[in-house]
């Protein structure tokens, strides 16, 4: 382990404006902290050499080392979902480029809440697409599609969940093509759906971010019923879908990778 690393919140900045530094010390006493120009930082014997202009006269502090963990992977996080009672019924849609043969599982979206085992998670893994809900009393139930996601091309996957019919469905297919696999699977008593948690795109909250997702997502979904042919199910910000609850609108020309609402290496405070 590094025993001090760190980064600042920006890459430059205008006088009087603001640098945040992130900072992580495993050290026992405190670090000090001071300013200095760099003018040429090229080791190589065969030119000028390092040459650094010490400014600690103007800038030296010292702070108390704390230990603050770097949480890697880009993911997205929706905060307010958390207020979100939903008991069922239940689709989850979103369309995927995966990247990166998994050898784990890989989520796409989830709203789970590790502590309790209560929620849901849509991800791949190397048994195709997987979705995972909570059972109370039980450990959860995870039904895969038992087929791997070619990589580098765009996949639709959903999860849906039919409270009525008492089925959970998963599947995937090619986008442009007429290949599809799904399973179901009974949905056991006490099924719990409804995790107080927010809601990841492209990580699992368990409880920290993992799982993250090697490749692109665009335009996940969820909605409140249970989509009959989730694999037809394309986002119109114009037309909305009967029983949209929410929906990410990327780009279509770009098709973005999803992005990090945290700090870029992690979630250090302020030091």
């Amino acid at each position: 382990m590094i025993p001090i690393a760190g980064y600042t919140d920006r890459l430059s900045a205008a006088p009087g404006e603001r640098i945040a530094f992130k900072v992580s010390s495993t050290a026992a006493g405190p670090y000090r902290a001071t300013l200095a120009r760099v003018i040429h930082a090229d080791p190589n014997p065969d030119g000028p050499g390092v040459k650094i202009d010490d400014l600690a006269h103007r800038f030296s502090i010292e702070r108390p080392s704390r230990v603050q963990p770097m949480r890697l992977g880009s993911y997205a996080r929706v905060d307010p979902a958390a207020a979100l009672r939903l008991a069922g019924p239940l689709t989850v849609a979103a369309l995927v480029w995966p990247t990166l043969a998994p050898t784990g599982e890989q989520c796409v979206i989830s709203r789970w809440d590790e502590s309790t085992s209560v929620g849901w998670s849509l991800s791949v893994g190397p048994a195709g697409a997987t979705a995972r809900i909570g059972v109370e009393g039980r450990s959860p139930l995870v039904v895969s599609t038992g087929r791997p996601l070619p990589l580098r091309r765009w996949h639709r996957l959903w999860l849906v969940i039919d409270t009525a019919a008492r089925t959970l469905r998963v599947g995937h297919g090619g986008l442009g093509t007429t290949s599809r696999q799904e399973v179901s699977a009974p949905l056991p008593p006490g099924a719990r759906l409804d995790a107080e948690a927010a809601l990841l795109i492209g990580a699992r909250l368990a409880p920290d971010p993992r799982e993250h997702w090697n490749g692109k997502i665009e335009d996940p979904i969820v909605l409140d019923v249970a989509a009959a042919a989730p694999e037809s199910l394309s986002l119109d910000p114009l037309l909305p879908m009967p029983g949209l609850l929410a929906g990410w609108d990327s780009p279509a020309a770009s098709r973005a990778s999803t992005s990090s609402t945290s700090d870029p290496i992690g979630s250090m405070d302020d030091s």
